[in-house]
């Protein structure tokens, strides 16, 4: 089969890299992959979509959190006008989609909406990550459409079924703090230094800790990096470990590695779940939320907590790391029924 895939292939994410990759494992491991960065994809003319009708067997969509505004004629991060939705003639599979509107970010611009239905509408298959991209994608869609949208988790929560190699893998990292500095309006609205002085302090309090950095960009500002200078400044000992620009292998090692990790970004608690391993998140975006409602998670600690740093120093001394383990066990094996369910209805489409 040959497959145009449109994703996140920039490495300067370590979470997307390791998604993107178990994305394609899991729906053909031996298929024909044309990658379609999102990051470049203009508005199509007749040109992409004649090449997409000769050269490809179906057109893949995701996963990732693609659902958030952009000001692009689709109003959302896939920028294709509505009409060329209607004009590919290959099945359609919208994969795991994320609803990645921050807390204190822009709304929707005016053509999202005609634009969302029609995917939806012409889609052979769509589906979110979570119930709660569900819940609010569902808002914005036509009642006869709204029965279509799926729930598939995020390939990575499913890491160890995917790459059974990671089961069982020697640990390496006791705690590993993994921040989230991009958009630090959209996250923190105008806290953004008294959250990460509190932050470090509450680390501090854990102890020595290892610092991964998923995302990174050179001359980028408000990347993960970021946070270093906050923890040097409250003297918390601390080493890094950078996974942008790496493999997904390298990513998968790490935390398959790491006995806890506290996490900022969704793929810093959805990586280590899909591995086994227990963590805590700190949101400060809806995303989490919504995976923590799914396995049946607390909701870890907010930022708009004002109390969250002592909240933080309590669940991470508090947590009974075994008892956790168990628990994404049994909850990892529900969210592999539900993606093996996903795939046999994706191959019958496909004709495979």
């Amino acid at each position: 089969m040959r497959y145009f895939h449109i994703g996140i292939f920039d490495w300067g994410n370590a979470g997307d890299t390791v998604l993107i990759q178990a994305t394609e494992d899991l729906i053909d491991k031996d298929g024909s992959w044309e990658k379609w960065p999102l990051s470049s994809v203009p508005m199509p003319g007749e040109i992409i979509i004649d090449h997409i009708n000769r050269l490809s067997d179906a057109v893949v969509i995701g996963g990732g959190g693609f659902l958030m505004p952009s000001p692009t004629v689709s109003g959302w991060s896939v920028g294709f006008p509505k009409e060329s939705w209607k004009k590919i003639e290959k099945p359609i599979i919208v994969w795991g989609l994320g609803w990645s509107q921050f807390r204190y970010n822009s709304e929707f611009n005016e053509h999202f909406v005609d634009n969302i239905n029609c995917l939806v509408d012409r889609a052979e298959f769509f589906s979110c990550r979570n119930y709660g991209s569900i819940k609010a994608l569902k808002a914005h869609l036509k009642p006869a459409l709204r029965k279509k949208i799926k729930f598939q988790p995020d390939a990575t929560t499913v890491a160890s079924l995917v790459y059974p190699q990671y089961e069982n893998h020697p640990l390496e990292h006791d705690i590993v703090f993994e921040p989230a500095m991009d958009c630090p309006v959209e996250r923190f609205n105008d806290r953004r230094d008294e959250v990460l002085n509190a932050l470090a302090y509450a680390v501090g309090e854990i102890g020595r800790v290892t610092v991964a950095l998923h995302r990174g960009r050179k001359g980028v500002p408000d990347l993960d990096e970021d946070m270093i200078p906050f923890l040097v400044k409250h003297g918390v000992p601390h080493t890094v470990q950078n996974l942008y620009y790496q493999s997904p292998e390298t990513v998968l090692d790490f935390y398959a590695g790491s006995s806890l990790t506290l996490g900022m970004r969704g793929h810093g608690a959805m990586i280590p779940f899909g591995l086994g391993h227990p963590f805590i998140p700190i949101v400060s975006h809806d995303k989490l939320t919504f995976f923590c409602d799914d396995i049946g998670f607390g909701h870890g600690v907010d930022v708009e907590d004002r109390d969250f740093k002592s909240k933080l120093v309590k669940m991470t001394r508090e947590l009974d790391r075994d008892a956790f383990r168990e628990q994404i066990r049994k909850a990892k094996e529900n969210l592999w029924e539900i993606t093996q369910e996903n795939l046999t209805e994706i191959r019958t489409i496909l004709g495979r």
